[in-house]
């Protein structure tokens, strides 16, 4: 299956019956597309250059949270 990118939110990835995976979006280009590279170099122009890394999700930090409670006690003497 190839990749697609997402006009609304950016992201790169395998779609989901032809929607964005992250946010659902339906404007969607193949990711080797012309129009997506074109779409890529302009939002990092106004971005500043390079991508950033997305952020964590909430349920990600809190899975964090929790890992780092279960290990920290496993590891106390």
């Amino acid at each position: 299956m190839t990749q697609i990118l997402c006009t609304d939110c950016g992201h790169v990835g395998e779609p989901r019956a032809g929607y964005c995976s992250k946010c659902g979006g339906t404007t969607v280009l193949p990711a080797d597309a012309p129009a997506a590279r074109r779409f890529i170099e302009q939002r990092q122009k106004i971005e500043g250059g390079e991508a950033k890394p997305a952020p964590l999700s909430v349920r990600a930090e809190a899975t964090g949270k929790v890992l780092g409670r279960i290990l920290g006690k496993l590891t106390r003497p």
